[in-house]
């Protein structure tokens, strides 16, 4: 009987992507555990949205500088038009392909920190990441109209948070959903990631969790578990590519520093298949900033050799 229902089940929803979640993992990770855990200790006190786009600045400042070249910069290329948008000193700016100047992507002379752009697969729509509206990280999306100004107007809130913050945000193929990393702090300062599901036509929402933290070793207690998926992106409508810290969980030495060794390779490379549940290595060390191709048959990422940063395909 369960084998005609499963056999059904692709027939009855053509259209639709249900996740069901897996009961256990292989890799650590019970999403049972995260799903009772209750995330209402912190903060201590309850937060106050900050606007900061309607904040009144006593002693405004012009900041003027001329630059061609940048570091940790995120960037995106339009899939038709090959406009290149990226991310400096909390501006977003769009250079076309041809070179030139490039162009703010809001008015100049505005005062939320804005990063990471992704358009979506038709190039139609542009996710980033803001501190606008309420003084927190979270996802907004807008209409992308090419390399010219656009009005902060026309973006929306896609994520609801005032005290955790996301970032990374990645469009599910079908462009109804996002995926993006949620960051938890405890103990530790440095946060500890989880894969958030958010839809983007419902306005601001509180998300789901996709993927969670892998339980502690050490501790025993899921909101002190510090290893997570982060950097997640889709590889097809039910299958996510992430990375993962495969060393050890954060410790920290007497001196009081972070101890990590980045020449044995911090992060591992995952592929996961949300409705089985199943995970795959793909890296089992020494991979950062993985970018699948269009049409998803090359996956490229970097990795430290010695005191370089290579290029690697495969």
């Amino acid at each position: 009987m369960l084998s005609f229902l499963f056999f059904l089940l692709p027939l009855l929803l053509p259209l639709f992507y249900v996740y069901i979640p897996p009961s256990s993992s292989s890799d650590g990770h019970d999403p049972s555990k995260a799903d009772q855990w209750r995330d209402d200790i912190f903060p201590y006190r309850p937060q106050t949205p900050w606007n900061i786009s309607n904040s009144a600045f006593t002693y405004p400042r012009v900041l003027t500088y001329t630059v061609n070249e940048g570091t940790w910069l995120h960037l995106d290329v339009h899939p038709i038009y090959s406009d290149i948008l990226f991310g400096m000193v909390g501006t977003l700016f769009c250079l076309p392909l041809t070179g030139g100047i490039a162009v703010p992507l809001f008015p100049p002379g505005q005062i939320p920190f804005d990063a990471e752009p992704r358009f979506s697969l038709d190039g139609s729509q542009l996710l980033f990441r803001s501190d606008d509206g309420l003084g927190v990280d979270n996802i907004w999306i807008m209409p992308f109209l090419g390399c010219t100004e656009h009005q902060r107007s026309t973006a929306t809130r896609v994520t609801n948070e005032t005290f955790r913050y996301v970032s990374a945000p990645r469009f599910h193929p079908s462009s109804q959903s996002i995926v993006a990393t949620k960051w938890y702090t405890a103990t530790v300062t440095i946060g500890a990631p989880e894969a958030w599901l958010y839809d983007t036509a419902d306005g601001p929402s509180e998300g789901k969790r996709l993927v969670g933290r892998v339980e502690s070793k050490k501790k025993d207690d899921y909101g002190l578990s510090q290893i997570g998926p982060e950097q997640t992106l889709w590889a097809s409508e039910d299958t996510l590519i992430y990375l993962r810290n495969v060393r050890d969980e954060f410790h920290i030495d007497n001196a009081g520093s972070g101890i990590f060794d980045v020449h044995k390779g911090t992060l591992g490379m995952f592929m996961r298949n949300l409705t089985a549940g199943v995970e795959e290595t793909l890296v089992a060390a020494g991979a950062n900033r993985p970018e699948l191709s269009r049409d998803g048959r090359s996956l490229a990422y970097v990795r430290r050799d010695r005191d370089h940063e290579v290029l690697l395909i495969k």
